[in-house]
Parts: C-alpha cells; sequence; structure tokens
C-alpha cells in the first residue's frame, strides 16, 4: 500500500497539540482547568498516541528523494516523542 505523508505540513498540525497538552498556548480558563484536573489521562493519551506514531513511522518506507524526506520527518516526529513522560 502506498501512503502519502504530508512531511511539511504534519508538524505544523502536531505542535498546537503538543503545546496545548504542555500549556504553552492560550487557553480560555475552561479549558485549564479541564486540562489540569485531567493531567494524568491527558498525558497518557498523548503517550499513546506518540506510541501509534511511532508505530506507523517505523513502518514506512520510501525512494530516492521521498526516503531522505521521510527519514528527516521520522527523526523529528521520534525525537520529539522520545521527551514524551512513559507510563
Amino acid at each position: 500500500m502506498k501512503v502519502a505523508l504530508d512531511t511539511k505540513n504534519l508538524p505544523g498540525r502536531m505542535s498546537p497539540w503538543r503545546n496545548a497538552t504542555d500549556m504553552n498556548v492560550k487557553l480560555s480558563d475552561e479549558a485549564k482547568l479541564h486540562m489540569l484536573a485531567n493531567r494524568a489521562q491527558v498525558l497518557k493519551n498523548m503517550v499513546g498516541v506518540a506510541d501509534h506514531w511511532r508505530t506507523f513511522l517505523q513502518a514506512c518506507t520510501g525512494a530516492g528523494k521521498e526516503l531522505s524526506e521521510l527519514d528527516a520527518f521520522k527523526n523529528e516526529v521520534l525525537h520529539s516523542s522520545d521527551e514524551l513522560p512513559t507510563n
């Protein structure tokens, strides 16, 4: 199966999610309270999603120019998920 990854835009779409989880973006008071009250579950979910990304990306292969782009993307995503807390 061939899957096309938008390696140029995906990191930009992941960043707001990570930043919101880390509360590094403007959030409403209601959202802040939700994030704090559910911190353990939010972090557990983030680790789960990171594990799914890791599994998916490790199975991906590319050729030629795509290979170097894929390798750079894998390095960016997998390295940043290493910074996540573990269970």
